[in-house]
């Protein structure tokens, strides 16, 4: 059994965290972390959070060695962001829009004309935030075209 030992400023932190964080697994780690002060076992934390008992002691850990910044999540960025995307790039993107290619025809085509690497997630926001009207073109759609 492993409980974790808290000063009142560490728990009036963790209870904040619990409270306002905008990540929901931050704000899982911070309550994990609070319930363990409280003598609740990992494996009934883990219950109550719904994840594996071996993920608490992961969180524990962290928390142990890194303190607060051990609850927060970190993010991958393996993407580009769509601040990033020039003026000249965003109507490169409309204009592959308009022939009608599909999102994963525009990333791989992105790709490799700008040496950026942009998920179909990105596109489809970006296209969303700029009101831009686009249809998925499927097999069917397209074969039925070329026909008429």
């Amino acid at each position: 059994m492993r409980f974790q030992k808290l000063d009142l400023l560490e728990e009036k932190t963790l209870t904040d965290l619990v409270q306002q964080h905008p990540n929901d697994l931050t704000r899982k780690r911070a309550q994990s972390i609070l319930l363990s002060k409280d003598k609740f076992e990992a494996p009934h934390i883990a219950r109550l959070l719904e994840v594996r008992t071996r993920t608490i002691y992961s969180w524990f850990d962290r928390f142990e060695r890194m303190g607060f910044l051990g609850l927060l999540v970190e993010n991958s960025g393996k993407t580009a962001k769509l601040s990033v995307i020039k003026a000249q790039q965003q109507e490169k993107i409309l204009k592959w829009i308009d022939k009608g290619e599909s999102l994963e025809r525009i990333a791989y085509l992105f790709s490799k004309t700008y040496k950026l690497d942009i998920s179909t997630y990105m596109i489809r926001t970006w296209i969303k935030k700029n009101q831009i009207e686009w249809k998925r073109i499927t097999k069917y759609h397209k074969n039925k075209l070329e026909i008429e």
